[in-house]
C-alpha cells in the first residue's frame, strides 16, 4: 500500500487539470504515450536491478555505466527532484482544503508541514501505519471519482441528465492539435513521478 500510494500524489491530483486544459479528450494519448514509457523504464530497471543488485538505484547504474561523476550527479538530481516535488504537493494541498474552508492556502501548508514533519519523527511502525491509511485515502477517492464521473456521464447520479460524449467531443478529440497533446504529456509525465 505504500508504494501505491508514493505513486499517487499531487501530479495525479492537480497534473491531470493542467494535461485536460492543454490537450482536452487527447490527454488519453498523452496518459497512454506516458504509460507505456514508464512501463520501457521500469523493464530497464528491472533487468539492472537483477545485473547490478545493489542500493542505488540510479545513481548505482549510472555509476557503473558511465563513471562516478554520472553516479554522483544522479544521485543528487533525484534528491533535488524529490525534495522539489514536496513543495508541489503541499502547495496541492493547501490548494483543496483551503478552498474547502474558505481560509488563505499559507494555513493549511503550515499545518501540513506541521503534521508530516511530526509523522515523519515518529517511530517507523507508526510512520508505516500512517503511510498506510493515507494512501488508502487516495484509493478510495480515484475510485470515488471514478464511479461519479460513469454516473455523471451516464445521467444516473440524480439532479443529473445523460452528458454521453456531448462535453468531450464539443470542441473536438484533439482541439489544440499536436502541440495541446504534447503539452498535456508535461503535465501527465509530472503525474507519474515516483512510480520507481
Amino acid at each position: 500500500m505504500m508504494g501505491l500510494g508514493s505513486t499517487i500524489g499531487a501530479g495525479l491530483f492537480l497534473g491531470t487539470g493542467v494535461g485536460i486544459s492543454a490537450a482536452g479528450p487527447a490527454v488519453l494519448l498523452a496518459y497512454v504515450i506516458a504509460g507505456f514509457l514508464a512501463i520501457l523504464v521500469m523493464q530497464m530497471l528491472g533487468e539492472m536491478g537483477t545485473v547490478i543488485p545493489a542500493s542505488g538505484s540510479f545513481s548505482e547504474y549510472a555509476e557503473h555505466g558511465i563513471g562516478r561523476w554520472a553516479g554522483f550527479t544522479q544521485g543528487w538530481i533525484y534528491w533535488l527532484a524529490t525534495v522539489a516535488v514536496l513543495g508541489a504537493e503541499i502547495t496541492g494541498a493547501a490548494g483543496f482544503i483551503g478552498s474547502w474552508f474558505n481560509v488563505s492556502p499559507w494555513i493549511p501548508a503550515a499545518m501540513c508541514v506541521v503534521l508530516f514533519g511530526v509523522v515523519n519523527l515518529l517511530r517507523v511502525r507508526s510512520f508505516g501505519e500512517f503511510e498506510y491509511w493515507f494512501a488508502l485515502i487516495k484509493v478510495v477517492v480515484i475510485v470515488a471519482f471514478l464511479i461519479i464521473g460513469a454516473l455523471l456521464i451516464l445521467g444516473l447520479l440524480p439532479g443529473h441528465s445523460f452528458i454521453g460524449t456531448s462535453v468531450f467531443l464539443e470542441d473536438g478529440f484533439m482541439p489544440n492539435g499536436l502541440g495541446g497533446v504534447a503539452a498535456g504529456l508535461l503535465a501527465v509525465a509530472f503525474a507519474f513521478g515516483g512510480i520507481e
